[in-house]
């Protein structure tokens, strides 16, 4: 569960995060943004993030979220309601990242095994959720294939355990299977024998 945040400040930048850019109206997503913009802090003198990778995610939220406002008002651009289309469907893929590196980086490394962090919308309201993905190292991601899944909100000692019960029953399961296979191999070279009358 995320801390409350301390000040203004802070609420804004979570304000902006979490604010809905997907399914929202573009006249609602503005009315939005017209509240949180003045009180975020101002970007660093010199920044440049428009390409989404320099700074912080908040900081290319903001950055996103400023060039969205310009193009909806309608500023010196041209397409204005394709542009802010444009902005906004960036300004989604920042949310979700920063949801997914905060995820991440939560739990850290687990070696051996590759962790990816399903994002989507929060049920009933705004802001996003992840689910935690657990795949063998060196596999693809494939959301229908992971090992074992949990709540973003989950410790890294958690995770561990999940991970460390998985690896059990695999273990246990392919000592299981191994056995059956001897097993069914003796019970065939049983019937082979009986069937040619000789006895090995």
């Amino acid at each position: 569960m995320r801390t409350p945040p301390r000040d203004k400040t802070e609420a804004a930048v979570q304000a902006l995060m979490d604010l809905d850019v997907r399914y929202a109206h573009h006249n609602v997503i503005a009315d939005a943004l017209r509240t949180i913009l003045p009180d975020l802090p101002p970007l660093p003198a010199g920044w440049d993030g428009e390409d989404g990778e320099s700074g912080t995610p908040e900081q290319a939220a903001q950055h996103l979220a400023q060039l969205f406002l310009d193009a909806y008002d309608n500023r010196g651009v041209d397409d204005p309601f394709g542009l802010a289309f444009q902005r906004l469907a960036r300004l989604d893929r920042t949310q979700e990242h920063a949801v997914r590196r905060a995820a991440l980086d939560a739990v850290g490394e687990v070696p051996g095994f590759k962790l990816w962090a399903e994002v989507y919308p929060e049920e009933g309201g705004n802001g996003r959720v992840a689910l935690i993905h657990v795949y063998e190292e060196g596999a693809s991601v494939d959301l229908k294939k992971w090992l074992t899944v949990l709540p973003a909100h989950a410790t890294r000692r958690e995770v561990m355990i999940a991970v460390e019960s998985w690896r059990h029953g695999f273990e246990r399961g392919q000592g299981s299977g191994r056995r059956e296979v001897r097993a069914e191999l003796r019970r065939i070279r049983e019937q082979v024998l009986e069937v040619l009358g000789t006895d090995d």
